[in-house]
C-alpha cells in the first residue's frame, strides 16, 4: 500500500503515518461507494480510500487543514493501529534485504525498533 513514509504526526486523534503521492501504491487503494461524495464536496477535510486487500485499511487524502493535527493538504495518512492484524503484528515493515534474518517470527514494531 505504500513504499516508505514521511513522518508520524501526533494529533488529538492519536498518531498517523504520513505519505506522499509517490509513496502510495494507488493500485492497492479504492474509494468505497459510500465515500465518493467526498470527491466533489468543499466541506470535507479528506477523501477516504481503502486498501483492496482483506484488511481494508483506511487511507486519508487530506483536502483541508485541521486545527487538531499538523496534517498537510495533498498528503496521505493512515493510522498505525490499522496496520496491525491478527496475522501480522505490523503490516508496514522497513525495507530489509532479507526480512527473515531480521524478524524470525511474526513482525512486531517494538521488536524492530529495539533491534536497531
Amino acid at each position: 500500500m505504500a513504499k516508505g513514509y514521511i513522518r508520524v504526526v501526533i494529533g488529538k486523534r492519536g498518531p498517523y503515518i504520513e505519505f506522499s503521492d509517490d509513496q502510495v501504491v494507488m493500485d492497492s487503494l479504492f474509494i468505497p461507494e459510500k465515500e465518493k461524495y467526498r470527491l466533489n464536496r468543499d466541506f470535507v477535510f479528506y477523501n477516504e480510500y481503502r486498501t483492496t486487500d482483506k484488511e481494508y485499511v483506511k487511507f486519508y487524502h487530506q483536502k483541508q487543514p485541521v486545527s487538531y493535527a499538523d496534517y498537510k493538504v495533498g498528503l496521505w495518512y493512515a493510522s498505525p493501529q490499522s496496520l496491525v492484524t491478527k496475522d501480522c503484528d505490523l503490516l508496514y515493515l522497513p525495507l530489509y534485504e532479507t526480512i527473515e534474518e531480521k524478524i524470525p517470527d511474526k513482525p512486531n514494531l517494538f521488536n524492530l525498533m529495539s533491534e536497531e
